[in-house]
């Protein structure tokens, strides 16, 4: 069970002590966060009585999340990776379909890759089609080489977010 977004108007301490209740009482294995900050993720996990897993946040090849990580392995926390294919937007990249093209897979593919090959990032695709959820799946049988990592992380941009709502925190800069 996650801690979907965070709220200014109920406290940290509140929050983690309503997740810690819910796992106590059987209702949820793990719990964790989603959409939190560096600060905001140092706040939860000193004030969550129980172990929190992972931050669920938006983070695909446009979009650098390296702060985050770093806040998250110093915890040791996964970070679950939504809108891993930035609604779409990876199809389009010259970048990916090149190197999907060399390795028999398309970009969506290769930018699923590209997350779960990095330690402790979960992809969760979003999708309704069979053949789309099909297609998710179909990238373990190949393995990205450290070039192809690179070139990858060369596609942030600072304005690669794609979710961020009035309610949002003041993210990170990845720089």
């Amino acid at each position: 069970m996650l801690l979907h977004w965070p709220n200014a108007d109920v406290s940290i301490v509140e929050t983690t002590a309503a997740l810690a209740d819910v796992k106590r009482r059987g209702m949820a294995r793990h719990v964790g966060i989603s959409n939190f900050t560096t600060a905001l993720i140092r706040e939860a996990v000193h004030a969550s009585p129980v172990p929190l897993v992972t931050n669920q946040v938006e983070y695909h090849p446009f979009l650098s999340q390296a702060p985050v990580r770093d806040a998250l392995a110093e915890h040791d926390m996964s970070l679950t990776a939504y809108c891993p294919l930035a609604r779409g937007e990876v199809f389009s990249n010259e970048t990916l379909t090149r190197i999907g093209q060399a390795h028999g897979k398309n970009a969506g593919q290769v930018a699923l890759r590209w997350l779960v090959q990095q330690d402790d990032v979960i992809a969760v695709p979003r999708s309704s089609n069979p053949d789309h959820v099909a297609s998710n799946f179909d990238i373990f049988d190949f393995e990205l080489s450290a070039e192809d990592m690179q070139a990858i992380d060369r596609l942030h941009t600072p304005d690669g977010r794609m979710i961020n709502p009035s309610f949002a925190p003041e993210w990170d800069n990845a720089g």
